[in-house]
Parts: structure tokens; C-alpha cells; sequence
């Protein structure tokens, strides 16, 4: 009964303190922790002190791991028994009872908040990704182009080799059927004078023997010459 008594006691002097920072806290939150003090019984100082030992513990991790099961179970426990300690300060009692409403809502807002963080870094990622793959493609567009261009260059100088080529075909045709027509000329020019040299041929065996006897005839008559020369240009001397 005296706990009871002393515990009432030490409520009172709390009131008196929390109304007086009326400014800094709402009227739910005195009506809560009112409440929570005519229905409770003040807890064991091993029980108190193993939750104040799990509400430090807890509060310095980072809060991604107070979201894992076991952790935020024991902090939402821990934190109705360590309000109710009677050795705290308005202030310190009014923080716990404002992180055990407001643990929910952040472990909401906070799981919210990594899975936006997850999707933008995913989005992020893929756009990075995107904007590699659209340089890539840009610098192969361009190597592409260039190798276009240089080949458009190429072509052109064939096509004017082509034509010029063309031109010196039909330089060479024209040549070469002036060349074949000079050919055919000679054959028939060649082909006369090789009929007249075979009829000659054929004469000459008869030619030859009328060309010795020409031959003889001219040495007689040369020496007959001689001979009237001779009697007539010696007798006159």
C-alpha cells in the first residue's frame, strides 16, 4: 500500500512539472501518461532496468536495424515499461510515450522512404546503364557514318576510274579495228604481190636461161665491140 502511496506521490509531482511546460507537450499526451499511471502498477526495478537497458541499447542502431523483428518487438515493449519508470524526468517520459505512439508511423515512413530510395536507385541505375548504352550506340553511329563516308569517297573515285577506263576501252577498241583494218589491207596488198612473186616463180627458171643466154649475147657483142675497136682505131695509127 505504501509503494501505492509513494508512486501516487511521485504522479502528482510529475502533473505539477508537466503542467508546467503545458506549452511544450499537448493535453493528450498528460491524459496518456494520466492513464497509463492510475492503470499500472509501477513495475519491478530488474524489469525497469532491463528496459531501460533495451530502450539505450536500441536507440543507438541505426534504425534500418531496429526494424528487424526481434529488435522493434523488444523496443515497443521496452518502451511501455520504461515510461513507466518513476525516477524520470517530465521531459524523458513524455519522449517515451511520443516514440512509442509515433514508432509505427516511422517504421512506415522510414521503410516508405528505403523502398522509394531502392527504386530510385534502381531507376537510377538503369538510366546510367541507358545513357552508356545510348553513348555506345552514338560513337558506333558515328564510326558507321565516317566509314560510310570514306567508303561514298571510294565509290567515287571507282565510278571515275570506271569512266575513264570507258573512255581508254573505246580509245583501245577504236585503235585496235584501225590496227585489224590496217592488217587486212596489208593481207590483201601482201596477198597480190604474193600471187605475182609465185607466177614469177614459175617463170624464173625460163628467165634464168634467158638471162644466160642475154649474158652470152651481151659478151659476144662486147667482144665483137672489142674487136671492131681494136682493127679500127689500130689501123688508123
Amino acid at each position: 500500500m505504501n509503494n501505492v502511496e509513494d508512486f501516487f506521490a511521485r504522479v502528482t509531482g510529475q502533473i505539477k512539472r508537466a503542467q508546467s511546460l503545458s506549452s511544450a507537450m499537448g493535453g493528450s499526451s498528460c491524459t496518456n501518461i494520466k492513464s497509463a499511471a492510475v492503470r499500472k502498477s509501477s513495475p519491478s526495478v530488474d524489469v525497469l532496468a532491463k528496459a531501460k537497458e533495451d530502450v539505450e541499447k536500441l536507440l543507438v542502431m541505426p534504425f534500418q536495424d531496429v526494424l528487424l523483428l526481434e529488435n522493434h518487438s523488444t523496443l515497443s515493449a521496452a518502451l511501455s515499461v520504461y515510461a513507466a519508470s518513476p525516477n524520470l524526468t517530465i521531459g524523458r517520459a513524455l519522449a517515451l510515450e511520443k516514440l512509442k505512439r509515433s514508432l509505427p508511423s516511422l517504421s512506415s515512413t522510414f521503410q516508405r522512404a528505403k523502398d522509394d530510395q531502392e527504386k530510385y536507385y534502381k531507376k537510377a541505375a538503369k538510366k546510367v546503364v541507358l545513357i552508356d548504352e545510348l553513348a555506345k550506340g552514338r560513337d558506333t553511329y558515328t564510326n558507321l557514318r565516317n566509314q560510310l563516308e570514306k567508303l561514298a569517297g571510294t565509290i567515287g573515285s571507282i565510278k571515275d576510274q570506271i569512266k575513264e577506263l570507258k573512255v581508254s576501252q573505246k580509245e583501245a577498241k577504236i585503235k585496235k579495228k584501225a590496227i585489224e583494218e590496217q592488217e587486212v589491207a596489208l593481207a590483201k596488198a601482201c596477198f597480190t604481190k604474193s600471187a605475182v612473186l609465185e607466177n614469177m616463180e614459175a617463170e624464173f627458171p625460163a628467165l634464168e636461161q634467158m638471162k644466160e643466154l642475154a649474158d652470152s649475147d651481151i659478151a659476144q657483142v662486147e667482144a665483137s665491140w672489142a674487136g671492131f675497136k681494136s682493127k679500127i682505131l689500130d689501123t688508123e695509127q
